[in-house]
């Protein structure tokens, strides 16, 4: 109710400036020709008054009618307007995510023990956005290609810090498979995050392929999937009860 009545005084108080404004306009004019009258003789005074008097009634309708469309049309509209652009600020300088790089490591790592370790998976995003991110969380899917079995690897993912403007967000997995002979499979990374500024909340989703590994030799770059790709994988995730953090 408190906002209702903030909303409408609002508007009335705009209203009354622009209709104000407009009588004041018309109120010097009137002022001005009653000056010019009295300089006539008390016949001119007489046959000009009607005019006059015609002359006051036409600035306070003209100002009830403009305080009237102002408080009604003219003020809902102009603050619609402004929180309009403000929101539009708002989302050209919100936190937002781009791949940056990720990527599969080929070549197996070393364990803490020194025996090899099981190949390795980068995830990379940079915050391209002018706010900070925070409160991240979001979801690692891993499947191969015929989107039929359990994933590969699922995890969550857990932002432990703000991501401030240019900066880079980076998980890394291993793959529990043979270091040398690893299928093709499909990636698929979605999570959601606050605007620190605005107190927004948004959602991202990525959806990436990578070709395999025969023999110890691949690519590590992963690649854009096609729009065919991305709704079965969508499709594959709903039959999981996986969310898709779709914006």
């Amino acid at each position: 109710m408190s906002d209702f009545i903030k909303f409408w005084w609002d508007c009335i108080r705009r209203g009354w400036e622009s209709g104000d404004s407009l009588f004041a306009v018309l109120e010097t004019v009137t002022a001005v020709i009653t000056g010019a009258l009295l300089w006539r003789t008390q016949t001119a005074q007489d046959k000009w008054r009607v005019q006059e008097e015609w002359v006051i009634k036409i600035a306070a309708a003209v100002f009830i009618a403009s305080f009237l469309i102002s408080t009604i049309f003219v003020a809902p509209y102009l603050k619609w307007k402004e929180e309009r652009e403000a929101k539009l600020v708002l989302q050209k300088e919100r936190p937002k995510f781009s791949e940056n790089g990720s990527g599969f490591q080929v070549t197996p790592t070393q364990g803490q023990s020194g025996t090899p370790g099981l190949p390795g998976m980068a995830i990379k995003f940079l915050n391209t956005g002018k706010h900070p991110a925070t409160n991240l969380t979001g979801r690692l899917i891993v499947t191969t290609y015929t989107l039929d079995a359990d994933p590969l690897l699922a995890s969550p993912l857990h932002g432990t810090r703000d991501f401030e403007p240019q900066m880079q967000m980076n998980f890394l997995f291993n793959i529990n498979a043979i270091p040398t002979e690893i299928p093709p499979f499909f990636i698929f990374v979605g999570f959601s995050y606050d605007d620190s500024v605005s107190g927004s909340k948004y959602s991202q989703a990525f959806y990436m392929s990578w070709r395999g590994m025969v023999g110890g030799h691949g690519i590590a770059e992963f690649f854009d999937v096609t729009q065919e790709q991305k709704e079965a994988i969508k499709a594959y995730l709903l039959r999981r009860g996986e969310m898709t953090y779709e914006p």
